[in-house]
């Protein structure tokens, strides 16, 4: 089954929660990565990354990344974690945990139809 291009996590477009804004919003305002009830968990539910169980708490970490530590590491579990996240989200990573070319086709398609607002000072 392949999901139409508004059903991609937002957690999947920007390639895992180190490069949502709200993680790096939260890391200038505190100084530390991650904590327990952190103050901007609204933005994880409101941005709906918490319906798939992931927010700031319990972050994103793409399977592509899982593999490239598992193998430098030599670490088992962060394999079979990447496995399991291909399982789980198979519609939008190939067998290495790397982008599929038809997600990476529609996020780009997204970035160029979206309009660019500048301002102009007076």
């Amino acid at each position: 089954m392949i999901l139409e291009k508004n059903e991609i996590p937002y957690f999947i477009k920007i390639e895992g929660c180190n490069n949502c804004k709200v993680s790096q919003a939260y890391v200038t305002k505190t100084g530390t990565l991650y904590e327990n009830g952190h103050t901007l968990y609204a933005k994880c539910i409101h941005m709906g990354c918490d319906q798939y169980g992931h927010s700031l708490e319990v972050p994103f970490i793409t399977p592509k990344e899982y593999v490239r530590i598992g193998t430098a590491l030599g670490m088992s579990e962060a394999l079979d974690k990447a496995k399991k996240i291909i399982v789980r989200f198979f519609d939008f990573y190939d067998t290495k945990g790397n982008l599929l070319p038809w997600v990476i086709e529609t996020i780009s398609q997204e970035n160029i139809e979206k309009p660019i607002h500048i301002k102009v000072a007076p």
